[in-house]
């Protein structure tokens, strides 16, 4: 039997796609009630809640709290977080889940207060927990039995991918012709579908009668605004305030000049905050001083969602203390032309790996202990065939795939 977790209906395709695929019985757990009623047509489903009023269960190391999503995004307190966690984890251990025949778990990345709560659950309970996440790539995704990103086994073990057999530059390069062709269209916009909105309400209602456990700490009516504001963009393609300011900061360049290649992150970026201790601007001065020892010229990109007028205000007058050029070209033949490639721990990096370019890491990346080879057999054989946003049945061989590859190392 898997046992599944589920706390938002955006994880409630994949994951609906992912019972049916399996050969194995599925149980699912969810802290939202629209997810139950949803789910309970076709499986068996458990609702966690009412929220508890003390906290009797916390990890010991408290940073497990302090790193939840919703936390350093501030839209949950780190006393919140802990009832979540002291709840969900009190719960699932009074109800009947027959943890004895449960093969094993799966999450969607695991950084919710909730989430933490069912991995040590299932820890505890001497049963794997597979921690699944969106891939680099188009129609790829992650797995992995201890976390994703800088959590992996993947990140603590890159000498994983040296067990795989080689992947052919030939192999390699017809790949990279089909991605810079996906890359070279508009991308899939998200869709904005009112079901997400109520669902929220219904959550919150239904939270508060004691059917669920709400998480953030967000009114309806905020939400209700950001969901008009999100909607209005899209109808009346509000983007370009977006590229208004990006022009700002953006200069010509000349991609024949030796450089060295630095893209920011935005500043709420997750994996900035949780796996770095370098942010953006000690980067860049970093980024500099890399470029100096080389003898090359700096080109700098802002991430193009980044908005904040200071900000970018910031990294022009840095631009003139230390000396680079900001630039606002495409970011694959920023890549592509670049000498080296110098990253806090953006996809940027993994993309210059890609291209067999000399990568710094500045932070904690998953991609942080690749070279070229092990780039090759990450893309070609690692990462799983899924596309996440596809309604369409997966492959139960892929299923299978997936449990014989974590089989391996964690002999569930």
């Amino acid at each position: 039997m898997v046992l599944i977790f589920i706390d938002n209906i955006d994880r409630l395709n994949f994951f609906e796609r992912y019972a049916q695929a399996t050969l194995e019985k599925c149980l699912f757990v969810t802290t939202k009630h629209y997810i139950s009623v949803k789910l309970s047509r076709k499986y068996k489903v458990f609702l966690l809640g009412p929220l508890q009023d003390c906290i009797t269960h916390l990890p010991s190391d408290e940073q497990v709290i302090r790193s939840c999503t919703h936390v350093y995004r501030g839209s949950q307190s780190v006393e919140k977080a802990q009832l979540v966690y002291s709840t969900v984890f009190e719960l699932l251990n009074k109800i009947d889940l027959n943890i004895h025949e449960v093969s094993y778990g799966m999450i969607f990345n695991g950084n919710a207060a909730s989430q933490k709560a069912f991995a040590e659950y299932m820890k505890i309970n001497l049963k794997a927990c597979i921690y699944c996440e969106i891939g680099n790539f188009p129609r790829k995704m992650f797995f992995d039995i201890k976390g994703v990103n800088a959590q992996s086994s993947l990140y603590s073990e890159p000498g994983l991918l040296d067990e795989i057999p080689p992947v052919s530059d030939n192999e390699h390069n017809a790949w990279i012709d089909g991605y810079e062709e996906y890359k070279s269209k508009p991308l899939p916009q998200s869709k904005i579908r009112i079901e997400h909105f109520i669902s929220y309400i219904s959550d919150s209602i239904f939270s508060y009668l004691g059917y669920g456990i709400r998480e953030e700490s967000v009114s309806l009516l905020k939400r209700g605004g950001d969901f008009l504001k999100l909607l209005y963009k899209k109808r009346f393609s509000l983007g370009v305030g977006r590229k208004k300011i990006s022009s700002l900061v953006g200069e010509q360049y000349e991609s024949s000049v030796g450089y060295v290649f630095f893209p920011t992150q935005v500043r709420f970026d997750s994996q900035l905050i949780l796996n770095s201790d370098v942010d953006n601007i000690l980067g860049l001065k970093k980024a500099k001083v890399y470029a100096n020892s080389k003898g090359l010229d700096l080109y700098v990109k802002v991430h193009p969602a980044e908005t904040s007028h200071e900000i970018l205000s910031t990294y022009n007058k840095l631009k003139d203390e230390i000396g680079f050029k900001l630039v606002s070209g495409n970011t694959n033949e920023l890549i592509k032309c670049a000498n080296a490639v110098v990253t806090i721990n953006s996809t940027v990096g993994l993309e210059s790996l890609i291209y067999r370019k000399e990568t710094l890491v500045l932070g904690r990346a998953l991609y942080s202990g690749f070279d070229f080879e092990r780039t090759k057999k990450y893309i070609h054989h690692y990462l799983i065939d899924v596309d996440y946003f596809s309604s369409e049945p997966i492959d139960t061989s892929i299923l299978q795939e997936i449990e014989r590859k974590l089989k391996v190392s964690c002999n569930f």
